[in-house]
């Protein structure tokens, strides 16, 4: 069993998808810090700037410690975000090819009512899987997972004691995978900064880093391609159907 573990983001781009697609489960997070400068409160669409996208984001009120955990951002109902991002979307994508089809079902993602991010986040990555047909059995903030945060900085301590330069988040997943009896652990390409290899080999499990392939497809006409926007984008352009023909288009690194 290959397992996946990531933040909640807001309309991810396609590499967050073909994770969860390569997968055999899949636990998406919030028990972990916020940080102002990931994804999970915002993304790009195509735009008429110099690199040629805008960022978009949901209105929210921030913890008030730096320390917060991202389930403690809240969404900020008395701010008129939500309107203002189906205009975005609606003016942006209104020539795409599949915005007929498309922009009714991101306006109801928008729409969706949820007092925290977290949700409103899983609601939309769950329902994008669907419209994917993304198989890939989804957790929530799985139990063990949940009990391991509680107690990680004893179940670190265990750890160190026979490997005392292990990160903490290594010991999170290492001890996840052992817990659900996982095989190996997948994550992004960019988990090479937080992941080494020769550690989960220690606790015979296998590392393996996903690598998205630069999808490329007609967004419009006479304009330069626009790589790794938010999956709106893509599902605009594509439709569900054609979108999905992308889920395959990666490399895995092993070692």
């Amino acid at each position: 069993m290959t397992i996946g573990v990531m933040q909640p983001y807001f309309f991810p781009y396609i590499g967050y998808f073909q994770c969860i697609h390569a997968c055999s489960e899949f636990v998406i997070c919030d028990q972990i810090q916020y940080s102002k400068d990931g994804w999970i409160d915002r993304n790009r669409l195509y735009g008429n700037t110099p690199d040629g996208s805008i960022y978009i984001r949901p209105q929210i009120q921030k913890p008030t410690s730096s320390t917060s955990n991202i389930d403690l951002v809240m969404i900020n109902d008395g701010a008129p975000w939500r309107k203002k991002l189906i205009k975005t979307i609606k003016h942006t994508y209104k020539y795409a090819a599949h915005s007929q089809e498309m922009i009714p079902f991101i306006i109801d993602l928008i729409e969706h009512e949820s007092t925290s991010l977290s949700s409103f986040n899983n609601n939309l990555i769950a329902k994008i899987c669907k419209i994917l047909s993304i198989n890939t059995k989804l957790h929530f903030n799985h139990p063990s997972l949940t009990d391991i945060e509680h107690n990680l900085d004893e179940i670190i301590a265990q750890y160190r004691s026979e490997d005392d330069s292990i990160s903490r988040a290594q010991v999170r997943v290492i001890e996840f995978c052992k817990r659900i009896k996982a095989e190996s652990y997948l994550n992004t390409v960019a988990g090479k900064q937080l992941y080494l290899f020769q550690s989960f080999a220690k606790h015979d499990l296998e590392l393996v880093l996903l690598e998205p392939k630069p999808p490329s497809y007609q967004q419009f006409d006479k304009r330069p391609f626009v790589p790794n926007l938010s999956i709106i984008d893509m599902l605009m352009h594509l439709g569900g159907e054609g979108t999905s023909q992308y889920l395959d288009n990666y490399k895995l690194i092993r070692s």
